[in-house]
């Protein structure tokens, strides 16, 4: 290793001492290219890659001028410039003569390694279907190759970007299909290996049978476990799988197991969206409330990630553009006329994709601004329960106290409370200022209220809503009828069945729909409605609730 990067670092300096030829300089750098690519020492520099292609294009034999592009196309991908890479793995696939007609030694081998790259970059980027024709292709020109286990290895491959497009058949098939040309050429390992994406599927489509021979085998022939049954890093999803596997079949100590497994450094998102189903199935509210939190922080994260990593693509597709304008000029002198075209054409291409942008970009930035609202008024607003809860509890602990610094500590919880009231005043009086939604039907079909409907249009085998659902309701609920909550919330009367039974009321739902959301039967969602009229209005009639809750909003 260390003598290759000696040799890459004095070679251009040997060439121009050694007196060899043009030709023999560009083999030189066309076979330190190669070496630096196999050794995986990364390319910093295009310079003298784009000289090599260059002269390649113009006396190189085929596989030479394959070789310079796809090692131009490695430079790229190096220096994180997809669109250029994939634009050089293109340039080597049209270099090459139809390779299935014969041709110089070592052709399909190399398209086998430029598509390859580009299936890479594809997944990369999140293009599942031009992932999916790279591999075809792989396996086109493996089959040409002679070479089975290629082909069968692109075609386990296939299976990620079909379970990307969402066509879980496609998966399932493909599965089977690598499985039994595994097994044909007697490679047991392998042909288990895709078995926990295939029980994923299962899974969720309530093959719990089915699903737990897949684990079983999964675990026991693919050589990927332990003696303590942990699997090698780099597929901990598997803990995932089994953790849903063991939630499906109602043990939940083995599930929450499972899920812990991938706490803290692999998937944190999966393991709290999944330790929140096991703690909804024990219905125990505080770890519920707890999960639900860790669970919408961690996917708050993901997606700032995710907001980067396309600033990220978008800077390269400027780069790639920048590239292509460079590249006419290079050419300016043969067809100056021509390229002054073709550049004002790209620029005028660039802003009006540039304008359609910030106009989506526009559009979309006021819906969230009022998601983003809700969502600071939701966490506000549980910080400032919390608050008042803790004054309270100092309040009981400081009775008849005088001593300074208990009377500081007081004052200062009492400032906090302040503080957080006035915080929550000004966000909600700024998402009534900004809010889109103005007629009073819109406001009763907002996003958390479309989500807890759906719920209670199922039925039978209802799921019910989860406390974080409640929670988001609740939070819209205060935000779009605050004189309705006030009502409600006020003195603290109502219980948190008999509050939810009030917002289900106010916001058209049906007694039956109330009764499937709450869990109980209708004569119960009857009594309560009895229960806080008497409460609120000392009225004992259940059919005047939604009136008298109605008479409370003053008159403007």
């Amino acid at each position: 290793m260390s003598f290759i990067l000696c040799y890459l670092s004095f070679g251009v300096a040997l060439t121009s001492c050694s007196g060899n030829t043009t030709a023999d300089a560009m083999r030189r750098e066309l076979l330190r290219a190669k070496a630096m690519n196999r050794e995986y020492v990364p390319f910093t520099t295009d310079s003298v890659m784009k000289e090599v292609v260059a002269y390649f294009d113009r006396h190189g034999t085929p596989i030479e001028k394959i070789e310079a592009h796809y090692l131009l196309g490695c430079v790229y991908r190096d220096l994180g410039e997809a669109p250029q890479a994939l634009q050089c793995y293109q340039n080597a696939v049209e270099t090459a003569s139809n390779p299935s007609e014969g041709g110089e030694k070592g052709v399909i081998s190399l398209l086998i390694k430029v598509y390859g790259q580009m299936a890479e970059l594809y997944d990369a980027q999140n293009l599942p279907s031009d992932e999916i024709s790279a591999m075809q292709k792989i396996q086109h020109y493996a089959l040409l190759e002679h070479d089975s286990l290629m082909y069968i290895r692109a075609l386990e491959l296939m299976t990620k970007p079909y379970y990307k497009l969402g066509d879980t058949a496609k998966v399932i098939e493909t599965v089977w299909e690598a499985h039994r040309h595994y097994t044909e050429i007697g490679d047991s390992q392998k042909a288990a290996n895709a078995f926990a994406t295939l029980a994923h599927i299962m899974v969720k489509r309530g093959q719990l049978e089915e699903a737990d021979r897949l684990l079983r085998e999964y675990e026991t022939k693919t050589g990927l476990f332990d003696k303590n049954g942990n699997i090698e890093r780099g597929r901990e999803m598997y803990y995932y799988i089994k953790g849903n596997y063991y939630l499906e079949a109602d043990k939940t100590d083995s599930a929450e197991t499972f899920f812990r497994k991938l706490l803290p450094d692999y998937y944190p998102a999966d393991a709290y969206r999944g330790l929140l189903s096991v703690y909804q199935k024990r219905k125990e509210l505080d770890s519920i409330v707890k999960y639900a939190r860790l669970f919408e922080a961690t996917l708050d994260s993901l997606n700032n990630k995710r907001r980067i990593e396309t600033v990220h693509q978008m800077a390269a597709l400027y780069d790639y553009h920048r590239f292509q304008q460079k590249a006419d000029q290079e050419v300016l002198a043969a067809s100056e006329a021509r390229n002054r075209a073709n550049i004002a054409i790209v620029f005028i291409v660039l802003i009006s994709i540039a304008a359609c942008t910030l106009f989506i970009m526009y559009r979309r930035g006021k819906q969230k601004q009022l998601d983003k609202l809700s969502e600071e008024c939701l966490v506000v607003s549980g910080l400032l329960a919390k608050a008042r809860m803790e004054l309270d509890e100092e309040r009981k602990a400081t009775t008849d106290s005088f001593e300074i610094e208990i009377q500081e500590k007081l004052e200062e919880k009492t400032n906090e409370v302040k503080e957080l009231e006035g915080r929550l005043q000004q966000l909600e009086e700024h998402y009534h200022s900004a809010t889109l939604l103005a007629t009073l039907e819109e406001r009763k079909n907002s996003e958390a209220v479309k989500n807890i409907r759906k719920r209670a249009a199922w039925k039978h085998g209802a799921i019910l809503p989860s406390a974080d659902d409640w929670i988001k309701l609740t939070n819209q609920f205060r935000l779009d009828f605050p004189h309705y909550y006030s009502t409600l919330t006020q003195g603290k009367k109502l219980s948190i069945k008999e509050l939810r039974t009030c917002m289900l009321l106010m916001l058209d739902f049906k007694e039956g729909e109330i009764a499937v959301l709450l869990d109980v039967k209708p004569q119960r969602v009857t009594n309560i409605k009895k229960r806080v009229n008497m409460k609120l209005f000392d009225d004992n009639s259940a059919t005047t609730l939604t009136s008298n809750i109605q008479a409370t909003v003053p008159v403007v």
